[in-house]
């Protein structure tokens, strides 16, 4: 069969295997270039139409003809891109130029139509994933169809006399032939992407970006609260991607209603499997998606029953993310729901029993994020019920709250006057054994066993509660966390590369590591007191500790040790105030006036001492825990009312009150954080000076010398002209604590102002007090 008589059918027979491996006239083919009549010698306009007429038929199927042939840079054995791109034509130059021009326009859809098959004959293969073997299955339906119209029009060429290439281009303009162009532009789009990751280089950097707009889009705050994004690149296009070219199709093409319903058509039937994924995720929390196309990406590393498996279990895929989840309510929303029927699994929960949802159709349907916010709302129920109802994690948080922030505190009260003089002891020489016994000790009777599953619940603190000697007291972790320098984002954003970005952050590293080494401040011997290194930790159950998480559980340890060295000064003072106010040596009627002063002035800073240190407890307890939870209370109690609460504010609830009273308890800012520290350790230090008064006080006076010689060192004798000198070193003592305690008092003021204004107004309650207490001028 000769080309000239090649006639179009119905069947692929023909088309399919010509198209898939064409004739050839170019280089040095095994097919001679055929002898042709020169169009430049024809006689009229009508000769010519009639000599490219035919041609065009053949291109129209991507073969060459006669007068039009192959670019000479297209050689379509050389390389499958070129083929996928589609062959350029070129127009003998001698043909009339109205004839050329529609030759040029009709020769585009022969270059579609090459590209097109072998885009089915590349693609059409499940490694590219089911949104693109849907995509195959469309672009082979439309195929059919304009096959079908060129059988059409070839007939018309050979039984129509008055047919002509005019009213070719005019059938040429039916829709599926113009839906043939939008095909293109879609696989075009696929195919040159696709060119453009098999580069290393391209990919490298493709990755970098994408890591990096990972780091300014990430929503994520937590275990089950946030979203993180999957930054990486699949090697091939598929999925999401896909569909995102189709979507930019159909938002350019918003003002021809033809093109774009048909964009609109081919979108939903392309994202059938995609929509069929997401409802199996809003519904049963589970992803089948081999072939890694979905919105979600999830990971199977880690222990199931930790919190940070979960925290990174499931991620946003990035890259070909929709328009539909560009917000990120949305996406948490999608992710959320997803997790939370996964915790459900976890624990037992057959997810598959439970009443099921209304199905999204499709994705450009205007009540998918109604049918979205059911889901969300189905899953945040069931979690909900599952924490509050089954876990009691109401119960747990009280738990929390009564050993780490010492409400109702009768039980550390017991545990602290038991232990003072062990925690009293450098850290290296303190027993933990004996520190945790006596902790024990103290709780042990308050936790007896209990068959109400809420004191059950309660009770669980104390059993899985561990204790430590911290390698740095409570001031320099603190410090260490305050001071440490973070990256410059900007600086990171403009990072060129992952080597730039490496160095940037390993020089902030060395920066922290270095800060560390300068700002460790334990160097006096009230440092080294062990009580600034007992912690309490608890390691929080699963599923717990999705909502409990461990960060959280940092904080809880800070406010402890902060309480905890509080509630040691404020036992010290208790001590110390029987002391020189009950001990007969500080009762004594001395002779010395000047001494019985001294002693008032004692007892009057030390009194002053108490009274801040009661106030700083006061405000603690009650205008900071006591007010702050008062508030998670009163969510925790529309739980049994209002089913619309999401368990996403009952954690950032839980978190805010957390960061509030760190915030508020003085813990968050180094300046302040130092100012108190230090004006505690002079109370402690002055605790230590008066306690360690009793023998001069005895050589002071000779009948209470007399009274009590015997429990004095041997050869300790009564020396009055001693006396001068000792009270001197008294009334230099005094003064010196004195004057210290009120400059950092003084600092501790002006602290607390400056930093209630600009940024934690409680803490201005706790200046007026201090203000009100010690007649200082409010200002």
């Amino acid at each position: 069969m000769s080309f000239d008589t090649l006639r179009l059918t119905p069947t692929p027979l023909l088309v399919g295997p010509c198209v898939k491996s064409p004739p050839t006239f170019a280089g040095t083919g095994t097919l001679s270039k055929p002898r042709r009549f020169p169009i430049e010698q024809m006689d009229g306009f009508r000769d010519q139409e009639a000599a490219v007429f035919q041609d065009l038929l053949f291109v129209l199927v991507g073969l060459e003809g006669f007068y039009i042939r192959y670019a000479e840079s297209f050689n379509i054995d050389s390389s499958v891109t070129q083929r996928l791109i589609g062959p350029d034509f070129s127009i003998n130059k001698h043909l009339a130029p109205s004839l050329k021009d529609i030759s040029k326009r009709i020769s585009q859809l022969g270059k579609r139509y090459v590209s097109l098959t072998t885009f089915l004959e590349q693609y059409d293969n499940l490694q590219y994933g089911t949104v693109v073997q849907a995509l195959c299955f469309e672009i082979r339906q439309n195929l059919k169809t304009y096959e079908s119209i060129l059988v059409q029009i070839e007939h018309e060429f050979h039984t129509n006399a008055n047919y002509s290439v005019t009213l070719l281009e005019q059938d040429l303009t039916a829709k599926p032939v113009v839906q043939l162009s939008l095909l293109y532009d879609i696989v075009l789009q696929i195919v040159q992407e696709n060119e453009n990751r098999k580069d290393s280089t391209n990919m490298d950097r493709m990755r970098f970006e994408s890591m990096l707009k990972s780091l300014k889009d990430d929503h994520y705050t937590g275990t089950l609260d946030g979203v993180t994004s999957d930054p990486r690149n699949s090697k091939v296009v598929k999925g999401g991607l896909v569909l995102s070219f189709i979507q930019s199709a159909i938002d350019q093409h918003k003002g021809n209603t033809t093109a774009y319903q048909f964009l609109v058509n081919l979108f939903n039937k392309v994202s059938q499997n995609y929509v069929v994924m997401l409802n199996s995720w809003l519904e049963k929390g589970s992803i089948e998606d081999p072939h890694e196309e979905f919105l979600i990406h999830q990971t199977t590393e880690g222990s199931r029953v930790s919190e940070d498996y979960w925290a990174d279990k499931f991620t946003i895929r990035s890259e070909g993310l929709l328009k539909q989840f560009y917000p990120p309510n949305v996406q948490k929303k999608v992710i959320l729901t997803g997790k939370y029927l996964n915790v459900l699994k976890e624990c037992g929960i057959d997810v598959d029993d439970l009443a099921g949802i209304v199905h999204i159709k499709t994705l450009q349907d205007n009540d998918m994020y109604i049918r979205l916010d059911e889901a969300y709302n189905r899953a945040n129920k069931l979690i909900i019920d599952l924490l509050f109802k089954g876990f009691h994690i109401r119960e747990f948080l009280e738990g929390l709250n009564k050993y780490f922030l010492l409400t109702n505190n009768h039980n550390f009260n017991e545990f602290m006057s038991s232990s003072l003089a062990e925690l009293r002891k450098s850290r290296d020489h303190a027993s933990l054994n004996t520190l945790t016994k006596l902790y024990l000790g103290s709780y042990h009777e308050d936790d007896s066993i209990d068959s109400d599953p809420r004191s059950k619940s309660k009770r669980l603190i104390f059993n899985l509660a561990s204790h430590s000697l911290s390698k740095y007291t409570l001031l320099d972790e603190l410090v260490m966390i305050l001071s440490a320098k973070t990256t410059n984002s900007d600086k990171v954003f403009a990072s060129s590369d992952l080597s730039s970005l490496k160095n940037l952050l390993n020089s902030t590293l060395e920066a922290n590591e270095n800060q560390v080494k300068a700002n460790v401040l334990t160097n006096t011997k009230i440092d080294q007191y062990s009580v600034f290194n007992f912690s309490l930790d608890v390691e929080v159950p699963f599923p717990l500790n999705l909502i409990i998480t461990k960060s959280q559980m940092i904080e809880y340890q800070f406010m402890f040790r902060n309480l905890t060295y509080l509630k040691f000064v404020e036992k010290s003072l208790e001590l110390s105030w029987r002391e020189i106010t009950h001990q007969r040596f500080w009762c004594w009627p001395f002779e010395d006036p000047g001494l019985r002063r001294w002693i008032k002035q004692a007892r009057i800073v030390h009194s002053n001492m108490r009274t801040l240190v009661n106030l700083c407890l006061f405000y603690l307890n009650f205008d900071v825990i006591d007010a702050n939870w008062k508030k998670v209370e009163q969510l925790l109690d529309s739980l049994k009312t209002d089913p619309t609460v999401e368990l996403e504010s009952v954690f950032g609830s839980i978190k805010s009150f957390l960061s509030t009273i760190l915030a508020d308890s003085m813990l968050t800012k180094i300046r302040l954080t130092q100012i108190v520290n230090q004006l505690f350790a002079i109370i402690v230090l002055y605790h230590n000076f008066l306690m360690a008064l009793r023998k001069t006080l005895i050589l002071m006076d000779e009948q209470l010398f007399t009274e009590n010689q015997a429990k004095l060192s041997l050869g300790t004798t009564f020396s009055p002209e001693k006396n001068g000198s000792r009270m001197r070193r008294l009334h230099e003592g005094l003064r010196n604590y004195k004057e210290k305690y009120n400059s950092k008092l003084s600092d501790l003021m002006d602290a607390l102002k400056y930093y209630g204004e600009i940024d934690s107004p409680s803490l201005l309650r706790l200046y007026e007090e201090l203000a009100l207490s010690f007649n200082m001028e409010v200002y």
